[in-house]
């Protein structure tokens, strides 16, 4: 005998689950989560293995099509370059970059000073800047030699933790390369389970719509870092012959802040020009100066040619989910807040078109 369910009894049924659900979650949500999360660092290789793999798939891509070349032989030439960057920066740039930090640290108080005689010799609030200074000396001398206790005593789990890091790291790159090289048997796998779960139908729809955001994203995050390496590197040959101080650090840190658009330019500039006034004050106006054309040159030429057009959001939704972003998920979501409101428009345009296509027979 066969019963039929129909349209409210479902109803019940998906209410009474999710209920079910729910009630689960609040008993035992403390303990699922504590698990949810034991079970994500555990498999925090394979999400590393695919961000790498999704970041390579671009150049991969790129010497595949403009040189002709057979895929294996384009996987190991991104993955050989992956490996001298990583060997170059591990050898070169973090020792300096660690240099830079500690060095800041250590001269920091002298350097507030003379900017504070800076201040007061300009007659631009050195007395307001002093105060503040005097008022928070304790707290400031506090934090610094509280991060170096924290430092100090936290050396061997650092230690322990970066041994960590670098595992997974090093098991995310091989997952990495097996991904780039069965990619095609990837997204075959990926559209089966869509269709068995959605069906043909929807699986298609799904299909064109994961196409249009991976060209965005893709797209998008390597225009990113392109633009911003341009920048970095720049900016550091700039500070070198300006001979201002730290020159790798602020460089590294303009590099991190230009893949904020807009109000990222700002933020990387601001430290630059606190360091020249502690070195040289009329250094800072060289500064701002260099950086202002630096950033026109890249918002006018360089972005263009690297960006092209293809998100199509109005400036004023881009800050807007810029400020989303970075509320809800600091840094990373800044940086992903624009092409996740790109794709965002890209299905709400496909749901009004089918809209308007069942209901007005547009086209």
């Amino acid at each position: 005998m066969k019963f039929k369910i129909d349209e409210f009894g479902k109803k019940v049924i998906t209410v009474s689950i999710a209920a079910i659900i729910i009630i689960f979650i609040a008993q035992f949500g403390e303990n699922m989560f504590a698990g949810v999360k034991r079970f994500i660092g555990i498999i925090s290789p394979v999400f590393i293995g695919f961000g790498i793999a999704y970041l390579l798939n671009q150049p991969v891509k790129y010497l595949t099509d403009k040189f002709k070349m057979k895929q294996n032989m384009s996987v190991g030439i991104v993955i050989l370059l992956l490996i001298i960057f990583i060997v170059f920066s591990s050898s070169f740039v973090l020792p300096i970059l660690a240099q830079n930090i500690m060095a800041l640290i250590k001269t920091l108080p002298s350097s507030v000073d003379s900017m504070t005689k800076v201040f007061e010799e300009m007659n631009i609030g050195g007395s307001v800047f002093k105060k503040f200074i005097e008022e928070n000396a304790n707290k400031i001398t506090e934090t610094i030699a509280a991060i170096s206790n924290f430092i100090l005593s936290n050396m061997s789990n650092m230690l322990a933790y970066s041994g960590k890091v670098f595992m997974n790291t090093f098991i995310g790159i091989v997952l990495a390369i097996y991904m780039l090289l069965d990619k095609q048997n990837i997204v075959m796998g990926a559209k089966k389970i869509t269709a068995i779960l959605f069906g043909k139908a929807r699986e298609n729809k799904i299909s064109m719509l994961a196409g249009k955001a991976n060209y965005v994203f893709a797209h998008f995050i390597m225009g990113l870092i392109l633009e911003a390496v341009f920048v970095g590197v720049i900016a550091f040959i700039g500070f070198y012959f300006m001979k201002i101080p730290y020159a790798l650090m602020l460089s590294i840190v303009i590099f991190f802040t230009n893949m904020i658009p807009y109000i990222g330019p700002f933020i990387g500039l601001a430290p630059a020009v606190m360091v020249a006034l502690m070195h040289k004050p009329i250094t800072a106006i060289y500064v701002i100066i260099f950086i202002t054309i630096l950033q026109q040159i890249d918002a006018n030429i360089i972005g263009p040619k690297i960006m092209g057009n293809f998100i199509g959001l109005k400036p004023m939704w881009i800050i807007i989910s810029i400020l989303i972003g970075g509320n809800l998920f600091g840094f990373l979501g800044m940086l992903l807040a624009i092409p996740t409101a790109a794709f965002i428009k890209i299905v709400l345009d496909e749901i009004l078109d089918d809209y308007n296509k069942e209901h007005y027979n547009i086209e």
